[in-house]
């Protein structure tokens, strides 16, 4: 990746294929891997592994590092109706405290139609994710 002085260029980010799997507590795992660049083609792969794994709506636990970024076609697409017709719930997972604060702060102004949490720690997220698994177990 270029840098430029302290700052690091954003446009030569590389895109990342998410890992998706389905964790045996029912919860969709995704990890998007370092400093990410989510936009709308990367949210319809992560609907079609979904698929794939499962047809019935699950919670899912968003995993990434680094300095994410989304595009707002990444946005919107994550709140279409394909998107909320299979989401239960989504927890945000980053060690980083100033990412943390980013998406609180994108929570606060552009929440999605479905329950979302900022964790630090997988078991965090796994903790307040496993009633939506629950739930979805409820509706079968």
């Amino acid at each position: 990746m270029k840098r430029l002085g302290w700052f690091t260029s954003s446009e030569t980010k590389t895109p990342t294929e998410p890992i998706v799997w389905l964790g045996e507590d029912g919860i969709l795992r995704v990890d998007y891997g370092d400093s990410p660049h989510i936009d709308g083609a990367m949210i319809e792969k992560i609907r079609q592994k979904h698929i794939a794994l499962s047809d019935k709506p699950l919670p899912v636990m968003f995993m990434a590092t680094g300095r994410p970024s989304s595009t707002k076609d990444g946005r919107e697409a994550a709140s279409t109706p394909e998107i909320c017709n299979i989401t239960t719930a989504v927890a945000f997972v980053t060690k980083s405290w100033y990412i943390r604060q980013l998406l609180d702060l994108y929570l606060t102004f552009d929440r999605p139609p479905y329950p979302a949490f900022v964790c630090e720690t997988e078991e965090d997220a796994a903790d307040w994710l496993i009633r939506y698994v629950r739930q979805s177990e409820g509706e079968s």
